[in-house]
């Protein structure tokens, strides 16, 4: 993957064997792919358009890595040269994201003179190593927080546990808007090559290369039965090739033996589930109603055709064949069925829009409106996210003065933590406390295209209810977007 172009096809001419992309990142989508991902990734404060990661609202250097564990295999690796703030940001919801999906398998930082010959510049850069897991972690590991040095240093945990994983010596310097920040100065007469040679004996891991038989040009038969995985095919998931069943497993799919009648139960399902995804992503994109409709159209003749031959999706002779597939639950939900497992309806999907696209909150009026964006966005009082929504970034009092008595400042936090402004919190939510807040009761939508505006919801008793200074802001984090989707 190369951005630009002139790079991009010199590379072309001098590795004519290599599959080379001239394209941003954000335009390749080749989930459990590929084996290693290697790089020197871009580091700055603005972030990439990529539909899939916006969510995340990452750095670009923080997108790099979480789109680059998602495109690695499980057992892949991950190794890129980052600026020092990937481990030492004082916001750890970019590495707790990696630790859930990757082990750290080692880290290296360099001292701040290891890019002066190449680059002209002198920063503190880390080689960060990642193996990416077969399944989420429950545990939240060490190097996800900062840790302190002997000498008082705020920086990642792993580096406090790992001295010796630092080329140099750490110590700080006044930068150019003449505050102390922390760097790593070079250890005189000593050679950086065989540093890093040293360091990197010991990163802790086991790359496995994938299993692939490699055929036989010679035999046509074994030719036929295995190709190199299809990356618009999902992981764990049929596809048709030439007309025969392949299944994919990370980065091979086989050809599966069936005889006719489960070839075409499989095929027809295939079918399917690419009207379907075509479906999603016209919905989540918003495309017009026609489109839509026509997509419907195509659904309902599909699906009518399957199941005049060979039954309902839910049938056991169709999920028999079609259940290691990842989204045959997802095609099961396209019926509706009565308690004798027999066609009630069709989903709803046949015939309307079942999802609306995300609609990302970019201003609101009151600070009550920013309170619930933030914990619905970011699950906690964003001080900083908030003042920016109402448009008064850095002006926090107008915020503190009108939530009084809804959201407080903790005692224990931080008072030099900027970053979170002290670290408010919002008051307990009265159902926690045996109180009732109209929590199951919510009548309306909110007057305005904000999740959870809470001055505007009813209670249950109309004839008591009155608009409340502030509800719901304690829903945990995610809920607010679920919620408002439903109502």
């Amino acid at each position: 993957m190369e951005l630009d172009s002139i790079t991009g096809r010199i590379a072309k001419k001098l590795y004519p064997q290599a599959d080379i992309t001239v394209a941003g990142f954000e335009t390749t989508d080749r989930r459990d792919f590929y084996d290693l991902a290697v790089g020197n990734v871009p580091f700055g404060q603005y972030k990439v358009n990529d539909k899939a990661y916006n969510k995340l609202g990452f750095s670009i250097h923080n997108y790099f890595f979480a789109k680059a564990i998602d495109q690695v295999r499980p057992g892949g690796i991950v190794a890129f040269v980052t600026s020092r703030y990937t481990m030492d940001s004082k916001d750890s919801t970019a590495r707790k994201h990696m630790a859930e999906r990757a082990d750290l398998l080692g880290a290296i930082r360099l001292p701040n003179n290891a890019f002066r010959a190449n680059a002209g510049t002198d920063v503190v850069s880390d080689i960060i190593f990642l193996q990416k897991r077969d399944r989420p972690a429950d545990i939240e590991p060490a190097w996800v927080q900062l840790g302190k040095t002997e000498d008082g240093f705020a920086i990642n945990q792993y580096f406090v546990d790992h001295p010796d994983m630092v080329l140099g010596e750490l110590t700080t310097e006044s930068s150019q808007y003449g505050r102390e920040e922390l760097t790593v100065a070079p250890i005189e007469s000593a050679n950086l090559a065989d540093q890093l040679a040293e360091a990197v004996q010991h990163i802790e891991g086991q790359y496995t290369a994938a299993e692939v038989d490699a055929p036989d040009i010679a035999e046509e038969e074994a030719t036929r039965r295995t190709l190199p995985a299809d990356p618009e095919v999902k992981n764990f998931s049929y596809t048709v090739v030439d007309g025969e069943v392949f299944y994919r497993e990370n980065s091979v799919m086989t050809q599966v033996e069936l005889s006719d009648t489960a070839k075409g139960r499989v095929t027809g399902m295939v079918e399917l589930r690419q009207i379907v995804n075509e479906l999603i992503d016209q919905q989540l994109n918003d495309y017009p109603d026609e489109d839509i409709q026509a997509t419907q159209a195509k659904l309902n003749a599909a699906y009518d055709a399957f199941t005049a031959k060979y039954g309902l999706l839910n049938d056991r002779k169709n999920g028999r064949l079609f259940e290691q597939d990842s989204s045959y639950y997802l095609l099961c939900s396209l019926e509706n069925l009565d308690e004798q497992g027999q066609l009630k309806s069709k989903a709803a999907m046949f015939t309307k829009r079942t999802i609306r696209p995300e609609r990302t909150v970019t201003s609101v009026d009151t600070p009550s409106e920013a309170l619930a964006v933030s914990i619905g966005e970011h699950g906690r009082v964003d001080l900083p996210y908030m003042a920016e929504l109402l448009g008064t970034p850095g002006e926090y009092d107008r915020i503190t003065t009108e939530l009084s008595g809804v959201i407080f400042k903790d005692p224990a936090a931080d008072p030099t933590d900027r970053k979170r402004a002290g670290r408010w919190q919002t008051s307990t939510c009265p159902a926690m406390s045996g109180q009732s807040c109209g929590w199951r009761s919510l009548r309306q939508r909110p007057t305005r295209n904000l999740p959870l505006m809470s001055p505007h919801w009813k209670r249950r008793s109309p004839e008591n209810w009155k608009p409340p200074k502030l509800m719901c802001a304690w829903v945990p984090h995610g809920w607010t977007r679920i919620l408002s989707r439903s109502l």
